[in-house]
């Protein structure tokens, strides 16, 4: 079950960052060159603090669109960091019960695993 909801964060994390994309390539110029250059997380990163004038203009609702997007970005990489510890205590201590592994052996190949 986190297995399937991990994944499906994974898939909407995906398009959020691809709608993002989209929206640069679209976006005025200022913007573009502000974000366009950068490493997805930097982008994300930033885009998550634009602020957006009054909606009236192109450049406004770029900029409000952007960190919407953004915004989900970053929530969705928290569930995602989130389930993977989950799933990581869960391994270990599965591991523990059914192999008797001593707790950091199976704390690493938890880890190794994912």
């Amino acid at each position: 079950m986190l297995r399937v909801a991990r994944r499906s964060a994974i898939k909407a994390r995906t398009q959020a960052i691809n709608a993002l994309r989209s929206v640069l390539v679209t976006a005025p110029p200022e913007l573009r060159e502000q974000l366009g250059a950068r490493s997805t997380s930097r982008a994300v990163e930033m885009a998550a603090r634009l602020r957006p004038a009054l909606l009236g203009s192109p450049l406004a609702a770029s900029k409000l669109a952007l960190r919407q997007l953004a915004r989900r970005c970053q929530t969705l990489e928290a569930e995602i960091t989130n389930l993977d510890a989950e799933l990581a205590q869960l391994t270990t201590a599965r591991r523990v019960r059914k192999f008797g592994q001593a707790r950091e052996t199976a704390r690493f190949a938890a880890r190794s695993s994912l």
